[in-house]
This record gives C-alpha cells, sequence and structure tokens, in this order.
C-alpha cells in the first residue's frame, strides 16, 4: 500500500544558516533551528515555465517540443502558535529582544494629561499597583474615582482622565505606582522584509501501519516571509508564512535545492 500524506509537518528555519554565508562551503551556524509549530495547514505549490517550439506541417502549426525554462518550489503554511518568535517572522521584524521589568517602586514618572479630557495616557511598566497621580510638583492628589480612571491590567495601565473631574486639559502631571516583575519580548516590524536562511522540513505518512515513513526535507537556501493578512477577534488566528526554496548550485550543485530523505 502507498502511504499518502495525511499528517500535519513540522516546519523547522534557521534565520542565517543559508550555505551561501559559510565560509568554503560550510554552511553557517545561523540562529538555530526554530519549530514554527503546530501546522493545521501546508500547501507545496510547485512552479514550472515552459517555451513551445512549433513547426508548421500542412498549414497548421504543430507543436514539436517544450522546454521548461524556469522552476521553483515554495510553500504557504498557515500556523496557529503565535509566539514572540512567530510574530518577528510575521511582522517581519529583525529578531526578538528581550526586556526586563525588574519591578517595584516606580516613580515619580512625567506625564501630560490628554489634550481633549476624557482620553487617556498611559504608565510607562504594566502590571501597576498602588497607583498615586498628582500634580508635576507632587501637589494636589487627584481622585482614582472623581479625576481619572485606573484601567490596568497584565498588558497595559491605562489612566483615562474624566472630563468632570479636576485634572485640565495638557496639565503636567507625575504618576507614582508598584509595578510587578516581568520580562516582555520587543519586535521591529518591517525591519527584515525577506528573512533568509535553511529549513527542515518532516512530515510523516500513514499508510498500512499505524504509521508510515517520516519524510525529511533538508533545504539548505530559503526565504521566509509573511503571506495573506491576519483576522483578530472572535476566532483563532491563524496567520499564513510563505517558504521559498531557493537553489544553491555553488555549494550544492548536484542537489540544488536540498534532499529528501524517506524512511
Amino acid at each position: 500500500m502507498t502511504d499518502p500524506l495525511v499528517t500535519s509537518p513540522r516546519v523547522y528555519f534557521n534565520d542565517g544558516g543559508q550555505a551561501a554565508n559559510g565560509a568554503a562551503g560550510v554552511p553557517a551556524a545561523g540562529n538555530g533551528y526554530l519549530d514554527i509549530g503546530h501546522l493545521p495547514q501546508m500547501e507545496l505549490t510547485p512552479e514550472q515555465e515552459t517555451l513551445d517550439y512549433a513547426r508548421i506541417v500542412n498549414g497548421e502549426r504543430i507543436k514539436v517540443m517544450s522546454l521548461v525554462i524556469r522552476q521553483a518550489l515554495g510553500m504557504t503554511m498557515t500556523f496557529d502558535e503565535v509566539n514572540a518568535e512567530n510574530a518577528n517572522l510575521l511582522l517581519s521584524g529583525d529578531g526578538t529582544t528581550s526586556n526586563v521589568q525588574a519591578g517595584g517602586s516606580i516613580g515619580p514618572e512625567s506625564h501630560i494629561a490628554p489634550a481633549k479630557l476624557g482620553r487617556s495616557f498611559f504608565l510607562t511598566e504594566v502590571q501597576a499597583s498602588a497607583i498615586v497621580i498628582t500634580g508635576s510638583g507632587g501637589t494636589p492628589t487627584y481622585s482614582s474615582s472623581s479625576d481619572y480612571n485606573e484601567i490596568a491590567n497584565a498588558d497595559n495601565n491605562e489612566i483615562k482622565v474624566l472630563s468632570t473631574g479636576t485634572i485640565t486639559s495638557a496639565a503636567a502631571l507625575r504618576a507614582s505606582y508598584t509595578s510587578a516583575a516581568k520580562n516582555r519580548d520587543s519586535i521591529s516590524p518591517l525591519k527584515d522584509s525577506l528573512v533568509e536562511g535553511s529549513a527542515r522540513i518532516e512530515i510523516r505518512t500513514v499508510g498500512s501501519a499505524l504509521s508510515g515513513p517520516t519524510w525529511t526535507w533538508i533545504i539548505e537556501n530559503a526565504t521566509l516571509r509573511a503571506s495573506g493578512g491576519i483576522t483578530f477577534g472572535g476566532t483563532v488566528a491563524q496567520p499564513t508564512l510563505f517558504l521559498d526554496v531557493l537553489a544553491d548550485t555553488v555549494v550544492y550543485p548536484l542537489r540544488p535545492h536540498g534532499i529528501v530523505n524517506i524512511g
């Protein structure tokens, strides 16, 4: 029985690890292989561009030859593990930077009230408690119920200035508070629109037995980029990435598009 390809593949990408970056034909180490995570769907898209030659026979144009002048191979993958590393790929960032929020007593921190009352400003650190808002000189101390509202949670610390309070438009303010210790990752979007590297794709097949042979495709030269849009809200976000398999005819002339091992 032939083993059909039916199971969810695993895709690993090593940014900066393409063979062209290596010295004397040795692939560059790169940053190491990143597991893209669970892929509900992956579509392999081979492409061929041909040039046809024809001959006129008895007044009729007959095709006698078709030459392949361009070949391409890529895959579109849908993933649902939107962690920091995958978000960096999706947003075309140039890497993630870890920021440590040590926590503790913060302030006084300078802020400016919104020009239009009823709008908000944000504290610098997240997960804040014991928030005190005063004037720029330390007085007066404003009320968290009548002058502003605290909308503080693990993701942001919003201070909404009430239009019915005593804080005036564009007033200079101070904020003092206590923040919790927290690690956060930062990404600079659109800094690296095309991520170059190498890839490894593993596909488990299922045949007559409970499990069939594993296909392992080792790709020495590839690029990875975001593909399509993302829908947020009311549904599970399933963004897509496109892996473009590139040829490496210098380092690997006999298998420029990698190699597939089965078994």
